[in-house]
């Protein structure tokens, strides 16, 4: 007979604190996770036999009762708010695949043009696991040995309910973007790209903090010396680029002004939100309203607006003339 814990007393009567601000699945019922390697995510999950706590997971990872997630090469950091005051913190530790192991999947199943091209396009290979298991190797964690996960919650189980919740917000995270799959197992999404592109060992990314308008000492140096072998013109040219735009009224900012020197035609775009959309959905959204269909909405809002008042502009030029 397995033990109850406090959680599990305190949730049969009051259910978990309300939390504000958590992420919220983007399933509102049925499967989480869209795609196949989503799903292939939570099978782990799934086999691991928790009963009872599964379910609970699944709410709580709809009513946004995680807090937080931290994706990190071979570890997953969370904080999960329970029935207690303090929400509990919780990390999933997954085996990490070596360095070496991934440069041989380089020269190998990486470098089959169809694999590839699917992966810099942001999509797994349906058959990748097969590639995985020729070299002895799993993309996916198999069992409970390519896991370890400690929560700080009273649970005696291990995995708890809290685990589950943000078991099933990385399916659906994976949904959005399958390299973190890869980042979980120890290669960035930088890494693998240069894996595939240069069949060699990952190049180490270095990046350099600068503030916004700030040029690097290397950069300025060049700038400086092709404006001396151009002369005048070239400096007179820079200065041009250094001048301040004149700054926006604040409180025109939201106000039409007057467009009679456009000219052409004006229609409604084909694709509302098309840079959006590009984009993708915003990682762990934490709203109840959907974040693509929304920003569509807005957009096509502020388009029939803008196309509604250019008209009338025109037609108010054209009874001036």
């Amino acid at each position: 007979m397995s033990e109850v814990s406090h959680d599990d007393i305190f949730n049969s009567r009051y259910g978990p604190r309300a939390a504000r601000g958590g992420i919220k699945s983007q399933t509102a019922r049925g499967k989480f996770g869209k795609n196949w390697w989503a799903q292939r995510w939570l099978r782990v999950l799934e086999s691991l036999d928790l009963g009872g706590r599964l379910a609970r997971g699944r709410v709580y990872a709809r009513r946004g009762q995680v807090l937080s997630i931290d994706i990190k090469a071979g570890a997953i950091e969370a904080r999960v708010q329970g029935s207690r005051f303090q929400p509990y913190d919780l990390k999933i530790e997954v085996t990490t695949i070596p360095l070496e192991k991934w440069i041989l999947l380089s020269e190998t199943a990486f470098n089959q043009a169809i694999v590839a091209a699917k992966l810099l396009a942001g999509e797994m290979p349906q058959d990748i696991e097969k590639l995985f298991a020729e070299h002895q190797l799993s993309l996916f964690p198999k069992s409970m040995d390519d896991l370890k996960t400690e929560c700080s919650c009273p649970d005696y189980s291990n995995p708890c309910k809290h685990i589950a919740s943000v078991y099933y917000l990385l399916g659906e995270e994976f949904d959005r973007d399958p390299f973190l799959i890869f980042l979980m197992r120890g290669l960035s999404k930088e890494q693998l790209i240069d894996l595939i592109t240069k069949t060699g060992e990952p190049i180490k990314i270095s990046r350099v903090k600068t503030r916004p308008g700030s040029v690097s000492k290397k950069s300025s140096s060049k700038l400086g010396a092709s404006s001396a072998k151009s002369g005048k013109s070239q400096s007179s040219t820079v200065s041009k680029v250094a001048e301040k735009p004149t700054p926006l009224p604040l409180e025109d900012f939201w106000t039409v002004q007057p467009c009679s020197h456009l000219v052409g035609s004006i229609s409604a775009p084909a694709v509302n939100a098309s840079l959006p959309n590009r984009l993708g959905n915003f990682p762990f959204w934490r709203s109840n309203y959907p974040f693509i269909p929304t920003l569509e909405q807005i957009y096509k809002t502020a388009s029939e607006s803008a196309i509604a008042d250019l008209a009338n502009e025109k037609f108010n030029a054209g009874d001036r003339s």
